[in-house]
């Protein structure tokens, strides 16, 4: 039903710098589309290749790879323009900006922790700390004075 509704699309040429999308199914239900740039054709007579720059774009990441087509196998790529490639890689920038801000924050806490702890092994933070005072005492004696306490008496 879907493939009579649709135009047939064909890539007659490509040549470096062109965009492509493609899409992969799975059996496991997450198909997704994968944009890519193509860096190199080259063909020796006998043997085409296709040197490629994938990335694969998610709400919360992009992943690229170099991707090497060769002639013998069949490959389904589309024509793809910079809109949609401006669109899916805007999200994914958004959101590397933001888990870059979060992590800069952390980053912050944990170089206060690491000066803390330095300080510390260090022997300068040493001589600015001190045990607490305290009085030590046996459980019934702890017993008995809150006995006292509850009766109020001095605890």
């Amino acid at each position: 039903m879907v493939q009579a509704s649709a135009n047939v699309i064909r890539i007659v040429s490509l040549q470096k710098g062109d965009i492509y999308k493609r899409y992969e199914s799975s059996s496991f239900g997450d198909d997704k589309v994968t944009f890519g740039i193509v860096r190199d054709v080259v063909n020796n007579g006998d043997n085409t290749f296709i040197e490629a720059t994938e990335f694969e774009v998610s709400y919360s990441e992009m992943k690229a790879k170099t991707k090497i087509f060769s002639g013998e196998k069949d490959i389904s790529i589309f024509p793809a323009s910079i809109e949609e490639i401006e669109e899916d890689f805007t999200c994914c920038r958004d959101k590397v900006i933001k888990d870059i801000a979060e992590n800069e924050n952390k980053i912050v806490e944990l170089r206060k922790a690491l000066v803390t702890t330095e300080a510390l092994l260090s022997g300068e933070l040493q001589k600015e700390l001190r045990t607490p005072d305290f009085k030590e005492m046996t459980q019934p004696e702890f017993n008995a004075k809150k006995i006292a306490s509850q009766n109020n008496t001095e605890f």
